[in-house]
């Protein structure tokens, strides 16, 4: 995808990539997290099924379950890094 390329570019060039191979890993899966949510989000409301009613459920469904799992995954990196203050459990 050609915007997770543009991302990643402007982060190493304005130093905001990590400061280690281990922070620019997880700033990728964090990225990358952001993209699966969007794209779930994007699929419950927009194209799980023709009738009104399906699209609901499936809205339903992705609060319900899909919404918290991913929110908890970045709820977790928030409290590895201190909660963004850009000290992670690899930096000194």
């Amino acid at each position: 995808m050609q915007s997770a390329s543009i991302i990643r570019y402007l982060a190493r060039k304005h130093g905001l990539n990590g400061a280690n191979e281990q922070e620019a890993l997880e700033i990728d899966i964090l990225t990358e997290g952001v993209a699966d949510l969007m794209m779930a989000f994007i699929k419950a409301k927009w194209f799980s099924h023709a009738e009104e009613s399906k699209r609901q459920e499936e809205l339903k469904k992705f609060l319900a379950e899909a919404l918290p799992k991913h929110l908890s995954h970045f709820q977790r990196a928030l409290e590895r890094n201190h909660c963004g203050n850009g000290k992670t459990s690899s930096s000194p």
